[in-house]
């Protein structure tokens, strides 16, 4: 959506005028997208496709949107979806176009260069290759305003940015500098370069013709680039051919590369940033490869499950994927979708994105066989829910493809060896009990809500509700009367095991409760443990 053009700082500002100038060249080229934003703004909202994820389908979901922390996220996310209607205003583009130069104007030095914000009085090396980064990438859609102040920042930022790296080799000559190297390829026919930066960018390339093959798939993706603009075509092709090694394709998934999780490069920050850069080495290297729309494949279907936000990391997934592969803005035949030999009525699914929510308990779908016809080559995702009422002993663990959670609960045993913890097959009143859970996220996944419900004789040691930092992710947690709750705002790809602690402080047998997690974003990613009784004896 266009975004909000009250931020003050640089970065901030150019990812408004980066979201402002794309709607418009997108709402101008492409009129399908128009005609679906149109339909979406005047409609009567009842559809729910401008309103967050976080505020959909609240009755699939383990816990009401209210009692998370995240209510301001869903609302800023509907606001920013909301104002997808300004879109349609010509005037409202041109302003918030003019705005955000404005601002940049405001936040630019005399020297070159622009201030991260306006309490600054020297410009940040930073958040300029931020922006010279967004400025070419909307150069290269074709979508960068014309204005001369616009013009003129750009080339005196390249020029602070040209100073700032020259003054580096005058201590060490034979630096090297790779996302240097690659801005710079961006500007280089309009603004040249001094004969030391050609040096250390000449350096920089050979450096890679040689050093690619140990990297990893966005490292290799960045080389090919590079090595193919400054004249190492074959080396380039070479560097692609290994990239394709080492992905892994699934026909649900698409294309993608697990090293991706590991390659630390602070201007791409996360996996489908760096899954995005590979993707634009495919579209420059080998244009007609039907990886690339596999890839795509990929990098949408991510956003199954994450919020991107507004984020300038966000700029460069939007330029990617409206710069490569194959036309995905049309409205698709809707697919076909039967439980046995019975059709499913498809005439309410949304006719530009072919979203669809229906009851299928009528069709007796219970030992049927669901099958879904689809005919265009767009990616598609969907699910099947099933809630049904059973008793806590009889729950079988269930779990999905990317989420899942197994609950085992031990006892404190004092020695005077010192402190041991064993299986709770056995509990009496006054024991300290120890929960564990053991999440499996098979891929990053946001808004992860875990909870866990307690016995009626169990009582958490640790009442207050707090942040905690655990397994490398931090999370929100609280105590209720019946549950322990635990808020994942991001939780990347991995295992995850969280602990707390409980008192027993009634005796009898008791239902055990089961641990659930899910995603509130994208609900279908659901997981829960298996049910089960407690039964704790008085203290002696």
């Amino acid at each position: 959506g266009l975004r909000s053009s009250s931020a003050n700082d640089a970065v901030s500002a150019g990812a408004a005028l980066f979201s402002a100038a794309v709607a418009q060249g997108i709402t101008t080229t492409n009129p399908e997208i128009s005609e679906a934003l149109k339909y979406w703004t005047e409609s009567d909202k009842s559809d729910s496709t401008l309103v967050s994820m976080l505020q959909r389908n609240s009755d699939l979901k383990t816990v009401l949107l209210e009692c998370t922390p995240w209510m301001s996220d869903a609302q800023s996310d509907t606001e920013r979806m909301a104002r997808l209607a300004l879109l349609f205003d010509k005037d409202n583009i041109d302003r918030a176009i003019e705005s955000s130069i404005d601002k940049l104007d405001k936040l630019s030095c005399a020297g070159g260069g622009w201030r991260w914000i306006e309490q600054s009085d020297k410009p940040s090396e930073w958040a300029t290759e931020n922006l010279l980064f967004v400025l070419g990438r909307l150069n290269r859609l074709g979508f960068l305003p014309a204005d001369k102040r616009l013009d003129k920042m750009t080339r005196e930022a390249v020029s602070y940015i040209d100073a700032q790296k020259t003054e580096i080799l005058e201590k060490n000559p034979e630096a090297t500098d790779m996302p240097f190297t690659y801005l710079r390829q961006i500007y280089y026919q309009s603004i040249p370069m001094n004969s030391k930066l050609k040096a250390m960018t000449a350096r920089t390339v050979k450096d890679l013709s040689a050093s690619w093959k140990n990297g990893t798939a966005p490292y290799k993706a960045v080389s090919a680039i590079l090595l193919n603009h400054n004249g190492y075509k074959q080396q380039a092709l070479n560097a692609m051919q290994s990239i394709g090694q080492y992905a892994v394709t699934d026909p649900a998934k698409g294309m993608w590369w697990p090293s991706v999780e590991t390659s630390a490069m602070w201007w791409l920050p996360d996996n489908v940033a760096r899954t995005c850069i590979i993707l634009e080495a495919y579209a420059l290297l080998e244009p007609s490869s039907d990886n690339i729309d596999k890839i795509r494949q990929w990098i949408v279907l991510q956003k199954e499950a994450r919020n991107w936000g507004t984020s300038t990391a966000t700029t460069g997934i939007i330029y990617t994927m409206l710069s490569t592969g194959s036309d995905w803005t049309r409205p698709q035949t809707p697919a076909i979708i039967k439980i046995g030999r019975k059709k499913i009525d498809n005439t309410s699914a949304d006719s530009h994105t072919g979203y669809i929510r229906t009851d299928i308990s009528k069709l007796s779908p219970s030992g049927k066989k669901l099958t879904i016809e689809k005919d265009s080559n767009t990616p598609s995702w969907g699910a099947v829910y099933s809630q049904y009422t059973a008793q806590m002993q009889n729950i079988k663990p269930v779990s999905c493809t990317d989420l899942s959670i197994e609950k085992t609960i031990y006892k404190r045993i004092d020695t005077p060896e010192g402190t041991k913890w064993a299986k709770a097959d056995s509990l009496t009143v006054g024991d300290i009990i120890q929960v564990n859970l053991e999440i499996n996220a098979g891929r990053d996944i946001d808004y992860v809500a875990i909870i866990d419900n307690r016995a009626a004789c169990l009582e958490p040691v640790d009442q207050l509700p707090k942040p905690i930092w655990a397994e490398g992710i931090c999370f929100y947690r609280e105590n209720l009367d019946a549950s322990t709750n635990m808020f994942v705002t991001h939780m990347p790809k991995g295992i995850y095991r969280i602990s707390y602690q409980l008192t027993v402080n009634n005796a009898g047998s008791f239902a055990s409760g089961i641990a659930s997690a899910q995603s509130q974003y994208a609900p279908a990613l659901s997981a829960h443990s298996a049910g089960g009784t407690i039964t704790s004896k008085p203290a002696n």
